[in-house]
């Protein structure tokens, strides 16, 4: 409800061909939701170029991305729970998890065993041209400074988090200016 976009697009649609291939007339008639590309997240730098390196000619994928962050976790929770094949001891590790240094940002594990700020863009498609970026986010103190960035194409805005106070706390940030080609 209150969502006027006629069309809903969720994250199997984050690849950039389907606004090329529909246009811009089709395309701005929906909401992308996704995640973005590891490409477009400033701490998967050194991931993206370690993966080129091994698999030459292959792109670095976003599920992969997450993957290789989630075993990574899932291994310093191994080590030292001392016992790997202990449920409780490994889940017990895996919620100390705090600030891990992960290529999709900076990881936390809540009690609950979730990551509550996996990183997510909405792209709405208008036309091309240049456009001033104004984002409304909320984001729990201890979780400020995470990087982020919008992109489309080869435009780009790099920015840090502000720590709002909670999730649900939203302030709206001026990001700047992006210029979006035909």
């Amino acid at each position: 409800t209150g969502n006027p976009a006629k069309c809903f697009a969720g994250l199997a649609n984050q690849d950039p061909g389907f606004v090329t291939a529909a246009g811009i007339p089709a395309s701005q008639h929906c909401t992308f939701s996704g995640v973005p590309e590891p490409q477009q997240m400033p701490t998967a730098t050194a991931y993206v170029k370690a993966y080129a390196k091994a698999f030459p000619g292959k792109t670095a994928g976003t599920w992969g991305t997450f993957t290789y962050d989630s075993a990574r976790i899932l291994f310093r929770a191994w080590d030292k729970a001392a016992t790997p094949f202990n449920y409780g001891k490994v889940l017990a590790q895996l919620k100390k998890t705090t600030n891990f240094p992960g290529a999709t940002g900076k990881i936390t594990i809540n009690k609950q065993g979730i990551r509550p700020n996996v990183p997510v863009s909405i792209l709405n498609v208008d036309s091309a041209g240049k456009f001033r970026v104004v984002a409304t986010l909320g984001c729990k103190t201890e979780s400020a400074g995470s990087e982020m960035a919008l992109a489309c194409g080869d435009a780009r805005i790099a920015f840090k988090v502000d720590g709002t106070g909670g999730w649900q706390d939203y302030r709206e940030r001026d990001l700047g200016t992006i210029e979006i080609p035909a």
